[in-house]
């Protein structure tokens, strides 16, 4: 096993908004954020947009 995969590893997710969209919906944009123990920068950062209906 990689010495990479041993090390421990955290996942954030903010919400960055959250609006009304035409047609009773919702739409969400979250920022999402991998980090490996012990690297100076996060392994990952993405933004997803969810939309949701109901």
């Amino acid at each position: 096993m990689s010495g990479r995969l041993a090390r421990e590893t955290r996942a954030s997710v903010d919400v960055l908004s959250a609006d009304e969209v035409p047609g009773g919906g919702r739409q969400v944009v979250n920022k999402v954020t991998i980090e490996i123990e012990g690297a100076e920068k996060p392994a990952a950062v993405a933004e997803t947009v969810v939309r949701v209906y109901s």
